[in-house]
């Protein structure tokens, strides 16, 4: 069996990848649809709130309910409620 290192056999191996990596540079880049799941929540909002807000919502939520839930349940009840 003839050994693989050889110099003729290393410069096949250095042509093949440089072919290999020129057409990779010039393929264009495809891009199918979006994958993964779509948000629940695309729009972001930052806020600020009173002193004491946050420890005041933390006080009253319910077992297994976060801030940010409370928060987003409340925006639209208040939207609900003014017929938006």
């Amino acid at each position: 069996m003839k050994k693989l290192e050889t110099p003729e056999f290393m410069k096949a191996v250095e042509k093949a990848a440089k072919k290999l990596a020129k057409e990779r540079a010039e393929a264009p880049v495809k891009r199918g649809p979006k994958q993964g799941r779509p948000l629940l929540y695309p729009d972001q909002i930052l806020s600020r709130f009173v002193a004491g807000t946050k420890n005041r919502i933390e006080e009253c939520l319910k077992p297994g309910e976060n801030v940010v839930e409370f928060v987003r349940v409340a925006v639209e009840a208040l939207l609900k409620k003014r017929g938006v």
